[in-house]
């Protein structure tokens, strides 16, 4: 997004955010939950007035995923237009072999770290995973613990269905500065600080922590997500407790938050078109159970 030769932004969804004639659909094979879905309302206008599609990644592993959404993308605009592509990742840990496939099609893959591939199958041996420290959900009525408000802002953006780049950047920046707006910026400069985004929904919390960092004692980011990691006490091990949850987005789908902390303040950002009470009052009990009181909770809304 910080990119100026970049004009549309875009991000693959595992919501439905259209019906599958208006999906590209692919599979992320070695994903815990594989199905994901590139909406065609406004793609085929954006590849008409760019140079170059750049997928950006956290981390590459095989090159699979990318294969498959390339393929995809092809079969249904190569005819008539003759596409480029590029990769970007924080991490890359492709073979010689999985580069190739790449380099052999003048697509260019830029990343900050390489890995090896290895086997951790004993690294991972020293660790013991624990029922105890997997904190199942919890999604009964919360009201007698007193539920915090929810803050509707308006402005939503969304780029599952891609968007001028600029466009969404000014939007986010209103989000986030109308957020701030209630809180109580000169107690926020001696607190200790969450920002938590919710599943796809994180740069918008992230920008957010971003600017509140500027000025605060210290601001920590967070976001729940899909992936079912088994948690470990081992102080080597990363993720100590596993709070389970269910989505404010849909009611019967399990989510996961990690090392839950207690805050002087936690800021909670989402953007579902309705809020499951399910979701919302699993995540309120897991925040509660960790010590945090103080919770504002905000909703990106149209």
């Amino acid at each position: 997004l910080g990119c100026p030769q970049a004009q549309y932004y875009i991000h693959t969804t595992r919501e439905q955010v259209a019906d599958e004639k208006n999906s590209l659909y692919f599979s992320e094979v070695h994903s815990h939950a594989a199905d994901q879905y590139l909406a065609k309302e406004n793609l085929e206008e954006m590849i008409s007035k760019t140079d170059r599609i750049v997928f950006a990644e956290d981390e590459v592993t095989t090159g699979n995923t990318i294969k498959n959404l390339i393929g995809e993308i092809q079969k249904n605009y190569g005819g008539k237009y003759r596409l480029k592509f590029g990769v970007l990742s924080i991490l890359n840990s492709m073979s010689r072999e999985e580069k190739q496939w790449f380099e052999e099609r003048q697509i260019p893959v830029i990343y900050l770290n390489s890995l090896e591939k290895a086997d951790y199958t004993q690294c991972l041996s020293q660790f013991k995973f624990k029922e105890d420290l997997r904190i199942p959900v919890k999604t009964s009525d919360a009201s007698k613990e007193g539920l915090p408000e929810i803050f509707n802002v308006k402005g939503k953006i969304d780029p599952r269905l891609g968007v001028f780049k600029d466009d969404y950047r000014k939007a986010c920046r209103a989000f986030s500065a109308e957020c701030i707006s209630y809180l109580n910026c000169e107690a926020l400069k001696t607190q200790r600080i969450l920002v938590l985004g919710t599943e796809e929904f994180m740069y918008p919390a992230l920008y957010t922590a971003w600017l509140l960092e500027q000025d605060c004692k210290e601001v920590r980011f967070h976001a729940s997500t899909r992936s079912p990691i088994l948690p470990d006490s081992h102080a080597l091990y990363p993720l100590h407790v596993r709070n389970e949850l269910r989505s404010v987005y849909e009611k019967n789908r399990t989510t996961f938050i990690y090392n839950l902390e207690k805050y002087d303040q936690v800021i909670w950002m989402f953007d579902p078109d309705t809020v499951s009470s399910e979701g919302w009052n699993s995540m309120i009990h897991s925040l509660k159970m960790a010590g945090n009181e103080n919770i504002k909770c905000f909703r990106w809304c149209r």
